[in-house]
């Protein structure tokens, strides 16, 4: 109970710093009250960047009301062995969440019981509220290091890695980070609108570096010899490390993942990235100029089961210092980098 309920807390803090799903769950819903509402299954949307449910329910007068039940993306239920096949078209069902903030028929939904008498627990680490018959495996998620069985062949970095809410930390990057502004920069901050952000030009649109190094999802680094792939589970997301020498940005046109160079220092990959154009490092209006500079380190450790990262930025325009900001992540057997398949609508 005791470790369920630390996990639950975890995350929570997680989901609120919008670093979880594509659009965090707390911009849209009040995790500050919870609803209950019982009807029929009318209809499902199995996708990323949010799974949802069409659910059709009698009012206390009588008519008919049409909720939208929306719940965390297709690659976290993944995890959990939750599939389309959980709930299906016509089931009857109770479901438990947050109201939506705009006062209409939505809800985000926590727990869900079918008309079997199982509960489905759609969040890793929260209780159930019904039954002891439970769908929602949360072991996958809450896997820490000394739950891994060390190999003597993991010695590479060069395999998929994941993360674990079993620890807190693991996961978050930039969520209440304390950033130290320039003026300017913190004048900017403070008119800074949540819709500002460029993900809600669409619901399909992926963020860039550095930002995209927080994704919760698998990743994957693979050696092509001269150029080292990484690849991250959200949005389908590629970046590609150049094994040379870093060139003279004032060379280079600006991209969503900027230009990334790497070498290796001892046992360490040290990735330097520059020209990147993705606007925001985090989703608190904290900018990111073209001239910023960041270096990452990726170091296995000596047991091959966990991958440590630190990445340090200079950015003198926005930040009056670098700041060094690190996580990590395991090696989960049988976690794979799945295809993303974000629908928007």
């Amino acid at each position: 109970m005791k470790r369920s309920n630390l996990a639950f807390g975890l995350i929570f803090t997680l989901l609120s710093t919008a670093a979880v799903a594509h659009h965090s769950p707390f911009i849209f819903f009040d995790s500050t009250q919870t609803i209950e509402i019982e009807g029929e299954i009318t209809g499902i949307a199995w996708r990323n960047p949010h799974i949802s449910y069409e659910l059709r329910s009698q009012e206390a007068d009588g008519s008919m009301r049409v909720w939208e039940v929306e719940g965390l993306s297709l690659s976290w239920l993944k995890r959990m062995n939750l599939t389309r096949e959980s709930v299906s078209v016509g089931d009857q069902v109770r479901v438990f969440g947050w109201p939506g903030k705009g006062g209409g028929a939505d809800i985000f939904v926590l727990n869900m019981l079918i008309s079997d008498a199982t509960e489905i627990v759609f969040i890793p680490g929260r209780q159930p509220r019904w039954s002891s018959d439970i769908t929602g495996d949360t072991g996958k998620w809450m896997l820490t290091e000394a739950d891994i069985v060390a190999s003597p062949e993991a010695t590479s970095i060069f395999d998929t890695w994941s993360h674990s809410l079993g620890i807190n930390g693991e996961a978050q990057m930039f969520g209440g980070y304390p950033f130290k502004l320039t003026e300017a920069a913190a004048s900017i901050r403070a008119s800074y609108q949540l819709y500002d952000n460029p993900i809600f030009e669409g619901e399909c649109v992926h963020k860039g570096m550095p930002t995209i190094m927080e994704q919760p999802y698998p990743m994957e680094l693979v050696d092509n010899g001269e150029v080292i792939t990484v690849r991250m589970e959200e949005g389908n997301a590629l970046r590609e490390i150049r094994m040379s020498e870093a060139i003279d940005a004032a060379d280079l046109t600006a991209k969503v993942m900027g230009h990334s160079f790497g070498k290796w220092e001892e046992n360490s990959l040290v990735v330097t990235t520059v020209k990147s154009s993705w606007p925001y490092i985090d989703m608190t209006g904290v900018q990111n100029s073209e001239d910023a500079v960041y270096v990452e380190k990726f170091t296995l450790i000596a047991n091959g089961k966990r991958l440590n990262y630190t990445m340090t930025i200079t950015d003198p325009e926005i930040l009056v210092e670098p700041i060094l900001l690190n996580k990590s992540w395991l090696r989960i057997e049988g976690i794979e980098v799945e295809p993303f398949d974000c629908q928007s609508g």
